[in-house]
């Protein structure tokens, strides 16, 4: 039994040249501009990204499928300020380009800050090796994180995530991590500085500190000290100052004739003409602007408020010039307190406040792609096919807070932040909020696709919505939570299957990919979202790869807050998973489970009987079998190449979902990466006599499913779309349903992109 365990070059001014009398002089003076432009090649691009564009983009709210995260665009590189769960999914979406993220500044030690991390790093790692010569050693991408001492603690728990192998292509480290005494940590580059502030709470008490090392606290760097300090992060961030533009008539008229001088003095260097005359930067430039400012801060607890607005360098008189941006990452409770309010109109009218949080911003639905797929499918089946959720009562918490902060502060100096939205940095003339990739409301963008659904597929219009839904109301149910092989895409999530017996309030978990646990509530809402996680009785993981276990700390962290702190999660998987979330627990932060290694596992939890087979796929990969009363059958692949061992064990299934990660044309694909062909799953689910199979976890070459699937003529076979739900009387209008899909897809391009990132 279960048991209670882009921006602008520096501008190169035309140089004045005498006017050329013949050919050859023209060729002359041709090579001689060539040259001059050679010579000023490197300055420029060293004073590139301090003369070219700087902007904020906000992309996760609080509000949405991603928690409070934004990222800084700079021209040479780009940077991350936390980065929550459904990040890679955003910037897929939203052409957001974090190929050159190298620095990601954190401001909590807090799963909601940094799960999109590994896979936004094995997913960088992954597009440089595939891009690199093969001829060379595969690159090693690093990614250096900033933020509060324990952040350390992270880092070492990242290689357990990842795996060895993985690890040594991918170089995590905490070089400017803030240390537990006034001298706070700087890091710069050639684009900004940035200082990082650590708080900690007020009292003892609520530090929980040991006094087990000779009856004193324990060494700073201690691991245990790390753990158990609550600490929370701002940092002060000064942009490059842009230098003035090179002014060459001024030079020539100086006497200073065109060459390396020029550049030596856009460099910053003084230089002798041929004459003896000392000529400096300011006589031939021209003024230095000022590089903008912002600050970030997190202070999501009410215990925080003091800490954070009575530290000593947050103080609005330090600071040499005003601030242009604070950005505030708070909660409804901190918003509305006096003190906070009166420290943020501290700053004066001349700084902008950027507000973010969970209650604080409006609830909206961020990732809209697959929009283009789920109207259409919905209007095929509105039962079976959901629409995004919106939980409409977070506006008025929301409102609420927008009202008590213009009490404080004028409405101009204050914005809400929305997905995608953008506040320019630089140039300064250009200052301020950019709305133009802010989507639409939600409501908008989904009539807008059903009407086309209905304009271009005239067949759906015709369907009569009432004789449609599921057949049994009260019974057996499976909801495809994610369907993308690897990474994530337009239209699918990586991999996550919620099976629900509701008779017996009884549900479990299959994989549990990034961005699973928004994929509940994107489907059925918060009550019904709540409901479904309170009622979950096991989390099966099939395999170590993050593609189908990034998600799981946040549904642990979910169901222990609805249990009140103790829920006690199940979560049965390969040891290596066990691993990581035990260190996790160990050295960053409480995550409450009870973990059961999945080899040779064979056992029941209420009247359901698991059992684990081991398959084809990486090391300790496992399938699952789940005998339910009254012969319900329940067989599920994994990722795998076809499996004897499966077919035997879920021999006459009542259900079989199956990966066909590719079509057949993709055999040496497939075989490469021990994964199957569609045609193969086919063969699985014959041989294994299924009463009906689902197959999922496709490749993004296919928008639809492999064609292999699509076309063919059995009439116990169906595919999987994200937020589709079948209860298994409905599982037989599945197969009659492929036509239609045929059809819906057609305007699609084949394939969905390889969910790639550029560098």
């Amino acid at each position: 039994m279960f048991g209670l365990r882009a921006g602008s070059k520096l501008v190169q001014s035309t140089l004045l040249r005498p006017k050329p009398v013949s050919t050859a002089s023209v060729r002359l003076y041709r090579h001689r501009d060539t040259d001059l432009d050679s010579n000023n090649k490197k300055a420029a691009k060293l004073s590139r990204s301090k003369s070219g564009q700087s902007h904020l983009q906000v992309l996760g709210t609080g509000g949405g499928e991603l928690t409070p995260c934004f990222y800084l665009f700079t021209t040479s590189k780009r940077y991350l300020f936390n980065c929550s769960e459904n990040t890679l999914r955003f910037c897929f979406e939203h052409l957001v380009n974090v190929g050159r993220v190298e620095d990601v500044f954190l401001t909590r030690l807090s799963w909601e800050n940094l799960a999109g991390l590994p896979g936004l790093a094995l997913t960088m790692r992954d597009w440089k090796i595939k891009n690199s010569p093969t001829s060379v050693r595969p690159p090693v991408v690093n990614l250096n994180l900033h933020g509060p001492e324990s952040l350390s603690n992270f880092a070492r728990v990242f290689g357990f995530m990842i795996g060895s192998a993985v690890g040594k292509t991918l170089m995590v480290s905490t070089p400017n991590c803030a240390r537990y005494d006034p001298t706070p940590s700087v890091f710069s580059d050639e684009n900004l500085s940035v200082t990082t502030l650590e708080m900690f709470l007020d009292t003892e008490q609520d530090r929980t500190r040991y006094d087990l090392f000779d009856g004193g606290e324990p060494p700073r760097h201690s691991a245990r000290w790390k753990q158990k300090v609550k600490s929370t992060v701002a940092f002060i961030c000064k942009l490059c100052d842009v230098p003035g533009k090179f002014n060459p008539e001024k030079a020539q008229a100086l006497g200073l004739p065109p060459g390396l001088l020029y550049r030596k003095l856009v460099d910053g260097c003084s230089v002798t003409t041929p004459h003896g005359k000392v000529i400096h930067p300011s006589d031939v430039m021209a003024p230095t602007e000022r590089g903008p400012s912002f600050a970030v801060v997190e202070c999501t607890d009410l215990k925080f408020v003091s800490a954070v607005v009575s530290h000593p360098r947050l103080q609005s008189h330090k600071f040499e010039a005003p601030l242009d941006l604070f950005v505030h990452i708070v909660t409804p409770e901190v918003l509305k307190n006096e003190r906070y309010c009166r420290w943020m109109a501290s700053f004066g009218d001349k700084t902008k406040h950027l507000i973010l949080g969970k209650g604080v911003c409006e609830e909206e639905v961020s990732l809209r792609s697959s929009l283009k797929v789920q109207c259409p499918l919905h209007l095929l089946n509105p039962e079976q096919y959901h629409l995004p959720f919106v939980d409409a009562t977070s506006d008025t918490t929301s409102k609420s807070c927008h009202h008590r902060i213009h009490d404080f502060l004028p409405k101009e100096s204050v914005i809400f932040g929305q997905p995608a939205m953008k506040f320019i940095l630089k140039p300064l003339k250009s200052f301020g909020c950019d709305l133009t990739s802010v989507k639409s409301p939600l409501k908008d963008d989904i009539s807008k696709h059903l009407l086309e659904a209905k304009s271009n597929l005239p067949f759906l219009a015709k369907r009569d919505a009432k004789s449609i839904g599921h057949s049994n109301k009260d019974g057996f149910f499976v909801t495809f939570l994610g369907t993308a092989a690897s990474n994530p895409s337009r239209f699918r999530n990586v991999s996550g299957i919620l099976l629900q017996w509701t008779p017996e309030h009884f549900n479990v978990l299959f994989d549990c990919g990034d961005g699973t646990l928004s994929q509940i509530y994107r489907c059925f809402g918060k009550e019904k979202g709540d409901d479904i996680i309170t009622n979950l009785q096991a989390v099966f993981i099939s395999h170590h790869h993050c593609d189908h276990n990034l998600g799981l700390l946040s549904i642990l962290e979910r169901r222990s807050k609805l249990f009140g702190g103790s829920a006690r999660t199940r979560v049965l998987g390969p040891t290596a998973v066990g691993k990581w979330l035990k260190e996790y627990k160990r050295t960053c932060e409480n995550a409450d489970f009870l973990f059961y290694d999945c080899a040779n596992f064979a056992d029941s939890l209420s009247a359901v009987h698991f059992q684990t087979v081991p398959v084809i796929h990486c090391r300790d990969a496992y399938g699952m079998v789940l005998h339910y009363p009254a012969g319900l059958k329940v067989v599920y692949s994994g990722d795998t190449r076809p499996c004897e061992a499966l077919v035997e064990a879920g021999s006459n299934a009542s259900l079989l979902i199956h990966e066909a990660t590719y079509d057949d044309a993709e055999l040496e694909m497939a075989l490469e990466r021990h994964h199957s062909t569609a045609g193969e799953a086919l063969k699985v689910a014959k041989r294994m006599n299924a009463e009906f199979s689902l197959f999922t976890h496709f490749s993004h070459r296919y928008s639809a499913g492999p064609p292999a699937i699509l076309k063919s003529e059995q009439r116990n076979i169906g595919l999987a779309f994200d937020c589709m739900t079948v209860g298994l009387e409905d599982l037989k209008d599945l197969s009659s349903s492929l036509p239609a899909i045929r059809e819906i897809f057609a305007t699609e391009e084949e394939g969905e992109g390889e969910g790639e990132i550029e560098a």
